[in-house]
């Protein structure tokens, strides 16, 4: 079978295997096959020297690129033991056999064990700092499992097992074992830990923050509730909810408008957007309104928290329910404006004082009567009205050192009279002050009794004149008594002694001697009647009370 390169050069000479060449064809045949062959050798040997030349380069460089490698693989291997050794994790590297290759200081300073001491032991590494689980699960495996999954390229990862000191004490730890693979072939593990025993005593102490805070929260009875910035509700406490009188499940689907009075909506927005801009609105007094539809007032604090790029993401406001203590204020207003109107209204003049004589209160009418200027009714300095005071009064030494007594003596109730300078009569009544059981000042009221005064007086004079008129009456009836008596007692014997000379048949004179003697005998016991009455004004006689039957005087 002819070559095809010969086939080629036969077609270039027109010249096929069934024909054969003329002798200038096969001439110039062979001139071309000797200058093939010609080039060929040529070539040949500038390839063999190429191939010379370039294989002592390639050794060369591959030498060099050998060498640079080397020196590149053990900068990287030190550069890699530095990072290694800084980390705070601790870090074991082990073959596909157990055989530690490398630990770091991190996992000596943690295990107690140095690199020495882990290679010269016996015991396999995961038994030797792993503490098994008592009951292993499918989260949690054994030392055996692990390094069933290990030799199947799963890796490992447990944040909160237990190892082993060299000591024999136990540890949090949070752990990961790594499979090292090559063209899949198991090659070993690395093993990554680390300490968590400070951490897991901060989220303990976190954990019995939370719990205590939550408790305290969830048992005060202010109202505390969390709000995102789009006004759902993030937490309630129990007050909340109890009071307000919804569910926890219910609370999820309110916004914070929803529970506001539309009063206080303006109010509320705006307090709002200042807590969201960052500043604490205190004392924020606002109407909520309960499931049921009632009011209620409630006061208290709101600020917010935020995220580490500043943004808002939610409000902490606790409340106090106030509607009792505003009805009890109202009240109270309505009690204190109908004292006020009723201490002013009275015609006595009132002044109200603490312990230590300060004043506390006065009246218009007090203002009046003593005639207090308006800068220390403006003032109310205790020793500028005492001072107004003392002018006015006729003895002001004994005024002072009556109100001295009282004020040593808190307890005592007086009424004094006070004559002034002008001619009034004062009466001055005064009473501690009571809060319960103790005394906290003490209230002075005067009252003008100067026309009772005068009345009085008018009465006594007047009194005094109709005794004496009645003790002249009585002396007059007294020796009247006896100046009518003698008379009396003659006609009476006379008419009697005439009626025994008379004849008593005589129808004419034994009639009339006899009326004389009765009419005599009347005049007798009235005159006795009226001495007996002045006897009785005069106190000079005692009377006897008896009981009788009205019925024998008719």
């Amino acid at each position: 079978m002819t070559h095809r390169l010969l086939k080629r050069q036969l077609r270039k000479l027109g010249l096929d295997e069934q024909s054969p060449p003329t002798p200038e064809q096969w001439q110039e045949f062979l001139r071309r096959v000797e200058r093939t062959y010609t080039e060929s050798d040529k070539d040949r040997y500038l390839l063999e020297r190429s191939m010379t030349i370039s294989s002592q380069e390639m050794q060369r460089l591959y030498k060099q690129l050998q060498e640079a490698s080397e020196t590149q693989i053990a900068a990287e291997r030190d550069k890699l033991q530095a990072v290694l050794s800084s980390v705070g994790e601790g870090l074991c590297a082990y073959d596909a056999n157990g055989e530690l290759m490398f630990i770091n200081p991190a996992a000596e300073a943690i295990l107690g064990w140095s690199e020495a001491e882990l290679r010269a032991q016996q015991t396999p590494l995961l038994d030797l700092i792993r503490v098994e689980p008592e009951i292993p699960t499918a989260s949690l495996l054994t030392n055996d499992q692990i390094l069933e999954k290990l030799h199947t390229g799963t890796p490992y990862r447990n944040d909160d097992g237990l190892f082993r000191r060299q000591d024999g004490s136990v540890f949090p730890a949070s752990y990961l074992f790594n499979p090292v693979l090559k063209n899949g072939v198991y090659q070993g593990f690395v093993l990554v830990f680390r300490d968590i025993t400070a951490w897991k005593q901060a989220n303990e102490a976190v954990r019995v923050s939370e719990t205590r805070y939550r408790d305290l929260f969830e048992n005060a009875n202010d109202l505390i509730q969390s709000v995102a910035p789009d006004g759902s509700f993030l937490y309630v406490n129990r007050a909340w909810l109890e009071t307000l009188g919804y569910s926890a499940e219910e609370v999820h689907d309110l916004n914070l408008k929803d529970i506001v009075h539309p009063d206080c909506e303006a109010l509320c927005v705006e307090s709002f957007q200042r807590v969201m801009q960052g500043e604490a609105v205190s004392g924020l007094e606002i109407t909520f309104v309960t499931k049921d539809g009632r009011s209620i007032i409630v006061e208290g604090n709101a600020s917010a928290s935020f995220d580490e790029s500043g943004h808002p993401v939610a409000t902490r406001g606790i409340f106090r329910d106030i509607t009792e203590r505003k009805r009890a204020e109202a009240e109270l207003e309505k009690s204190l404006s109908l004292l006020q109107a009723t201490f002013e209204a009275v015609a006595d003049g009132i002044l109200a004082v603490d312990q230590h004589g300060k004043v506390l209160a006065l009246n218009q009418k007090y203002i009046d009567m003593w005639q207090i200027p308006s800068d220390i009714v403006a003032t109310k300095n205790d020793n500028d009205l005492l001072a107004a005071m003392l002018e006015q009064v006729k003895d002001p030494e004994r005024f002072i050192a009556r109100i001295q007594k009282l004020y040593n003596s808190p307890e005592t109730e007086s009424i004094d009279i006070i004559e002034l300078k002008d001619g009034r009569i004062f009466e001055q009544y005064t009473t501690p002050q009571y809060i319960g059981d103790k005394i906290v000042g003490r209230v002075w009221n005067y009252r003008d009794i100067t026309t009772k005064t005068l009345t009085e007086q008018a009465l006594r004079r007047a009194k005094e004149e109709a005794e004496a008129a009645n003790r002249a009456k009585s002396a007059f009836l007294a020796s009247m008594s006896h100046e009518l008596r003698t008379p009396l007692a003659a006609i009476i014997g006379y008419s009697e002694l005439l009626q025994e000379l008379t004849d008593v048949d005589d129808d004419i004179l034994a009639p009339r001697l006899q009326k004389i003697e009765v009419s005599a005998n009347h005049l007798l016991s009235l005159i006795s009647d009226i001495l007996d009455m002045s006897k009785i004004e005069a106190g000079k006689i005692e009377l006897f009370y008896e009981t009788f039957s009205t019925q024998s005087l008719l």
